[in-house]
């Protein structure tokens, strides 16, 4: 912990001229396969979870992407969808990280129809 945010830091230097933004969160379905019966359904739900470097820590040594899709994860995690079936987590990927802000995705599937 002493060496956290000098010698070891989880984002670049920001200047106080960069403008502070919110993070954001955007939900996609990503794509569907039939299963092996034509009867049921995969459906990849995809949440891009964007968040600016200089809003990454809350709390401390907390991360505010990580702590966003921990929450996302505990709110949908085995829930169903009426008409389609139960969600489930399934990984997270870096998707892209520039300079000012870094997006992670949240991968979650539905066997839906089964």
């Amino acid at each position: 912990m002493e060496l956290y945010g000098t010698n070891i830091r989880v984002k670049p230097i920001i200047t106080t001229e960069d403008e502070t933004t919110t993070s954001k969160i955007v939900v996609i379905f990503g794509s569907g396969a039939i299963g092996s019966n034509y009867d049921s359904e995969s459906i990849e739900l995809l949440i891009y979870v964007y968040c600016p470097f200089q809003e990454w820590e809350i709390a401390g040594t907390q991360l505010r992407p990580f702590a966003i899709m921990s929450e996302i994860r505990k709110s949908l995690q085995n829930k169903k969808i009426n008409g389609l079936g139960e969600i489930r987590y399934n990984s997270f990927d870096i998707v892209n990280l520039t300079d000012q802000m870094g997006c992670y995705a949240m991968r979650f599937s539905i066997n839906a129809f089964s």
